[in-house]
């Protein structure tokens, strides 16, 4: 599995020769008290990785 793409260096996306960019684009906002800040952008980075499907 591929790790989000803030962790990618200039190497690793160079590397993919990727055609298509998919960027994943969610909000950073409390949801309360039983969820992350972050739980707009996780499922946007997983939409996002299932929709550009498995790296070759």
């Amino acid at each position: 599995m591929r790790v989000m793409l803030v962790r990618d260096t200039t190497d690793d996306v160079r590397d993919r020769r990727a055609f298509v960019a998919v960027p994943p684009i969610g909000d950073l906002e409390q949801h309360g008290p039983h969820l992350p800040l972050v739980a707009d952008t996780v499922i946007a980075c997983t939409t996002a990785r299932e929709v550009a499907g498995p790296p070759r």
